[in-house]
């Protein structure tokens, strides 16, 4: 039986008017689960619109309102955080609710309440009740700090609300605040409050930061409930969560814990069916920019010197009336500049190491360079905004130089040491000049996110006429930077350049200008380089050969494979997961064998570089049998017996510039399955593949590649008939092996560096 409380109960939920969806879902739970309380609605946007989901007779408070002391609480938005400003307003709502002598219980929104709180309302009638963030059990100590926007105030506790209304403003006010105060001051402020209890019972602290202690299961009598070391759920806090991201749960990874999955589905139904759409950004005061800890912490300092009658109190673009004078503050360089050249600056610079890196000395020899990045790269990436930019950089001149005498011959430019397709172009390139008898010489170039082969040469000399170019269009440009312009003048360049869409965005079509002539390894690349220039471009293949590949058997015997019919597909997660399409591989594969009676591998690399695109493509093979996400580097041997071991290799990707692990899969023997578009046809059509159709889609926005760009949308019903076709048909899976051979074998070494040969020796002589 409930027990009986001589007061009133009262929920302050924690809100966002933005977020209705959230909001319904807390209140749906208070109401259920406590239908004798009261609840009370904190807003907490800077600028609060409405309340949509707060029913007749509910009170409602707004915490840009509350001051504490002389600091507002936008003041400490913008020089804490978001979270930092419900922490600092709460208890003052609360000491006036309190005002009866009842009990509050401060809960976010984005928590949800699986059954009452009897338990943990009991322990605070005789205090105030917060939930660790980690409990150590043997000592009863709390670790980690407390979680944020949650507590139980009871009677007893207007001593610890007045001691932490005063210490907030002091705190606030400090010169130096650690990142994760700043970011939750929950973590550590209270570890001195009077009157403080710790709830350790785990059914109540399911939490990103929590679920490491917790045992977390699903109930087999009711598959809709949620245990927690062998008891129900109680209360989740679910923090910036997104239903169209399920797998994000902080670090956790959800795919790895199937009782969390399925409460993250389950919680993303509810949002969706509560009428959830994506949040507006409407927290920032300009488009595309926030401020980070360099900026809050100016902004916080300049707050104490006001605060000490030594200044003005500085401008808040959340306040009418303030937002020019907030810009032109963090547009002017302050006292002790890192860059002299603005607040803003000086926070861009602090939040990106690489770019100590690339501009060592940004306040004297570098200025310039760091001026054009922000302006460009800067503005591209949203790390800054027109508003708060220096003027314009000047243009840099062009150093003078003399054309040298040249050889006939090639410098071939690239990422020789990179792991990832451009650097196994660049090194398949060397064997068809090899194979030619062509002159060339190495010229590498580091400045990439993939891994590298322990590559140690650095070096620029380039003795030879031709410059053959391996490097990105987009990345060209800082090649040129950093090695000199003294290297592309007087000889004739040649960009060979990969693209994966019919329109490149403006960030690569500067790059026309620094070439003389541009190379397509196939003819969908020629076509997409031809509309962007006037300049020649020339369908040149590269040279796809590979080493020994084992045969069926044998690679399936050293992977320990069963007898299932296998399908694999590999990708780069840095190569744009969105284009690789393994969702849509993975429903295509689900519809053809929906009892897992068949095998699927998707290999992946770099997955910890892109960790949410992982989580989203590991929670979506949980639930298809027969499915296994293998992300790790193999070493030569396996990776290769991988690749011979499959019964098909299947890639329904949206858009390739080339496909070479298409290519080498018809090199190992092992059938295809492809998306009939882009530069896989090239080794696909004439019966060499099984295609998949799809109709040519525009992008859209949202992605890396131009929104006005098109892609295929392959059709997975076509490719899950292909699978069982290809399952069933050994006839026709001897078949593809041999076209596949014969595909591949016409892009040998011998025969594109004679096609090199030739038209090198064209150019040298007109």
């Amino acid at each position: 039986m409930r027990q009986e409380w001589p007061a009133v109960l009262r929920f302050l939920i924690l809100a966002s008017s933005q977020a209705p969806a959230e909001a319904s879902l807390a209140a749906a739970g208070v109401r259920r689960h406590h239908p004798e309380a009261e609840i009370v609605w904190l807003l907490c946007d800077p600028r609060p619109t409405e309340a949509p989901f707060a029913t007749a007779g509910e009170q409602i408070r707004y915490a840009h309102t509350v001051s504490i002391s002389d600091l507002r609480a936008t003041d400490l938005l913008l020089g804490m955080s978001p979270a930092a400003m419900r922490w600092a307003v709460l208890p003052a709502v609360v000491a006036e609710l309190l005002g009866d002598g009842g009990t509050v219980v401060a809960l976010a929104a984005t928590s949800g309440l699986h059954g009452p709180l009897d338990e943990l309302i009991s322990q605070a009638q005789d205090g105030t009740l917060l939930l660790p963030a980690r409990f150590d059990r043997s000592s009863a100590g709390v670790a980690g700090g407390w979680l944020a926007d949650f507590g139980i105030f009871g009677p007893r506790s207007a001593a610890l609300v007045e001691w932490w209304t005063r210490e907030a403003r002091q705190w606030v006010l400090r010169e130096e605040i650690d990142e994760d105060d700043r970011l939750c001051p929950w973590r550590s402020f209270l570890g001195q409050a009077p009157g403080l209890a710790a709830g350790s019972d785990g059914r109540f602290r399911l939490h990103p930061a929590a679920v490491s202690e917790l045992r977390l299961d699903v109930s087999a009598d009711d598959p809709t409930r949620c245990l927690i070391d062998g008891r129900p759920l109680v209360l989740a806090h679910y923090p910036e969560f997104d239903p169209d991201h399920p797998w994000r749960y902080g670090e956790v990874s959800v795919s790895e814990t199937p009782g969390l999955r399925l409460l993250l589905h389950r919680r993303a139904d509810a949002l969706r069916a509560a009428g959830w759409v994506p949040r507006p950004d409407r927290d920032l005061p300009l488009p595309q920019w926030r401020c980070g800890p360099s900026l809050a912490t100016e902004y916080r300092l300049a707050l104490a010197r006001a605060a000490a009658g030594e200044a003005e109190r500085p401008a808040n673009p959340y306040v009418a009336g303030e937002v020019r004078g907030f810009l032109d503050w963090a547009s002017a360089a302050g006292e002790h500049s890192a860059t002299a050249m603005s607040r803003v600056a000086d926070d861009v610079w602090a939040r990106r190491d690489d770019l100590a890196h690339v501009f060592p000395s940004v306040r004297w020899r570098d200025r310039l360079g760091f001026e054009r990045w922000m302006w460009t790269s800067g503005l591209a990436e949203g790390v800054t905004n027109l508003a708060v930019l220096p003027d314009p950089p000047r243009p840099r001149p062009l150093p003078p130089s003399e054309p040298p005498e040249l050889d006939f011959g090639v410098n071939l430019i690239g990422y020789h040491g990179s792991e990832a397709g451009l650097g196994v172009a660049v090194r398949r390139v060397a064997l068809a000049l090899d194979a030619a008898g062509i002159p060339w010489t190495e010229v590498s170039y580091d400045r990439t996110d993939s891994r590298q082969r322990g590559h140690k040469s650095r070096s620029t000399r380039a003795p030879y006429r031709f410059n053959l170019i391996l490097i990105t269009a987009e990345q060209l440009p800082l090649f040129v930077d950093d090695v000199g312009r003294e290297l592309m003048e007087g000889r004739y360049n040649i960009g060979l350049w990969y693209w994966e869409t019919d329109v490149m965005p403006e960030s690569h079509r500067g790059s026309f200008e620094l070439v003389d002539e541009v190379w397509g390894a196939t003819t969908y690349l020629r076509d997409v380089f031809a509309a962007h220039t006037d300049k020649p471009v020339v369908h040149m293949p590269i040279p796809l050969v590979f080493p020994a590949i084992p045969d069926r058997s044998t690679a399936r015997a050293r992977l320990g494979f069963d007898e299932r019919f296998t399908v694999l597909f590999s990708f780069d997660f840095l190569s744009i997961s969105r284009r690789k399409n393994p969702l849509g591989l993975l429903d295509a594969f689900h519809r053809a064998f929906p009892d897992g009676s068949a095998r699927l591998i998707i290999k992946s690399i770099n997955g910890e570089r892109r960790l949410d695109e992982r989580e989203e493509l590991a929670d979506a093979v949980g639930g298809v049998p027969g499915a296994e996400l293998w992300d790790r580097y193999l070493d030569g041997d396996d990776r290769l017996a991988l690749v011979a071991a499959a019964d098909c290799y299947m890639s329904l990707h949206r858009s390739e510039g080339l496909g070479l692990t298409i290519a080498e899969a018809m090199a190992a023997g092992t059938p295809v399955i492809a998306t009939d578009y882009s530069g896989t046809t090239d080794l696909t059509s004439g019966g060499a593949a099984l295609p998949v159709d799809g109709p040519t889609v525009e992008i859209g926005p949202g992605h890396y590649y131009p929104a006005e760009g098109h892609w295929a949308d392959p059709d997975v019903e076509q490719a899950a008939e292909q699978l069982r076709n290809l399952a069933a048909d050994s006839d026709l899976r001897r078949r593809l092996t041999e076209a596949g051979h014969r595909s591949v074998a016409r892009f040998d070494a011998g025969r594109v560096g004679d096609a090199m040969l030739r038209h090198l020796k064209a150019i040298a002589v007109s």
